[in-house]
């Protein structure tokens, strides 16, 4: 999978496929192959914005590790 599966996948399982959809909309804002921690910020931010901080960043820490080099 690419980040982008990857990130649906983690909003799909939480969400279900309508919120999922909403990552295809952050990836027309914020090429994830070019800018990757900020693509995944912005999933954790709509993420954070339901569950809260500390649960969007167990959610997607995986992601972070490895996408980035942070």
């Amino acid at each position: 999978m690419d980040i982008v599966e990857d990130a649906k996948r983690v909003i799909y399982d939480t969400f279900g496929e309508f919120s999922a959809k909403r990552v295809e909309v952050f990836a027309a804002e914020i090429d994830p192959e070019v800018h990757p921690k900020e693509f995944l910020d912005r999933c954790k931010s709509f993420v954070s914005g339901m569950l809260g901080e500390v649960l969007a960043q167990q959610k997607f820490a995986k992601l972070y590790a490895k996408y980035t080099k942070d």
